[in-house]
């Protein structure tokens, strides 16, 4: 199993990863630096048996929520020099039973920042206008600010069904350099909604496939991420997929798309264990020498 932490503090990122593990690092043409974490899995084989009555965790699940997704696909395409990404997102998912409009968690649609806005909404390939209420409603719920879009439409519960969502976002930058990383956080109510459609929930599981493309005209970045990072540079773009593998909630799944010259690697043996460290920052001499008298300690 792979042991891994990671902390942000003073516009720090520090990434633990343990040698001994299936873990590993890819680097692209340009000396990208990609962390490639294999998902642990528990071995079973699954029932084969046809599935029981439901549990009271699923009637919950079913009253709550209109969908329940299993494929979350998307391609983000950055442009760091302008501070933006092109998104496509492809989200399969069924109707739960007793509900017919599926509703998603999205903020670029429900409260979007400034450069996020959406180009096309498909529901089965049909195109809905986000700014219409009769196609696509922003609703919120009792208890909670979160508001969510739910599309117009009556779908059947047994079929198979596909969102597809064209729109922007904007990167933020430090020190005039971007950057793009997943904010996701149990604390804050936040669960990666704001970089694509999904449930911000801990029980709606889905695998999620993600890929980074960055121009070779653009200065040199490297990816870190919970999860299975494949090299697929092609002519003219940095290309990384990242891959959970499994079903895992959105609110868990992390990334972060950095500048190479704003990360540092130290190899250290902690305990017996072979152990690398890679700490992004935007400081990143002044920071190394705070981590190297952490570690002296």
């Amino acid at each position: 199993m792979s042991l891994r932490c990671t902390a942000f503090m003073l516009l720090v990122w520090i990434f633990i990863v343990s040698s001994c593990s299936s873990s590993h690092e890819l680097r692209g043409e340009d000396g990208g630096v990609a962390d490639a974490a294999d998902s642990a899995t528990d071995g079973s084989e699954g029932d084969a048996d046809e599935p029981g009555p439901l549990t009271d965790e699923d009637l919950l699940l079913n009253e709550t929520f209109s969908v329940d997704i299993e494929t979350i696909v998307v391609d983000f395409d950055l442009v760091p020099s302008e501070s933006r990404v092109e998104c496509e997102a492809e989200i399969t998912f069924r109707m739960r039973p007793g509900q017919e409009a599926p509703i998603f968690h999205f903020q670029p649609a429900t409260s979007p920042s400034t450069g996020e806005r959406i180009r096309e909404i498909r529901l089965n390939g049909e195109i809905l206008d986000s700014a219409n209420p009769s196609d696509v409603r922003i609703v919120s719920f009792d208890g909670t600010d979160q508001d969510a879009i739910e599309l117009q439409r009556s779908l059947s519960s047994g079929d198979e069904h596909l969102l597809q969502v064209s729109y922007d976002l904007y990167l933020p930058t430090i020190n005039s350099r971007a950057y793009f990383v997943s904010n996701a956080t149990d604390l804050g109510g936040v669960g990666n909604e704001d970089v694509f459609p999904t449930i911000n929930a801990p029980h709606e599981l889905a695998r999620h496939e993600l890929t980074f493309r960055i121009p070779r005209g653009e200065a040199g970045f490297g990816l870190l991420g919970s999860g299975l990072i494949r090299d697929q540079s092609e002519e003219g773009a940095n290309v990384w997929v990242l891959d959970t593998e499994r079903e895992i909630s959105s609110y868990t799944l992390f990334f972060l798309v950095y500048p190479n010259d704003y990360a540092q690697e130290r190899h250290e043996v902690i305990n017996g264990v072979d152990v690398d460290i890679i700490a992004v920052s935007p400081f990143p001499e002044e920071f190394l020498i705070m981590l190297n008298d952490q570690l002296d300690m």
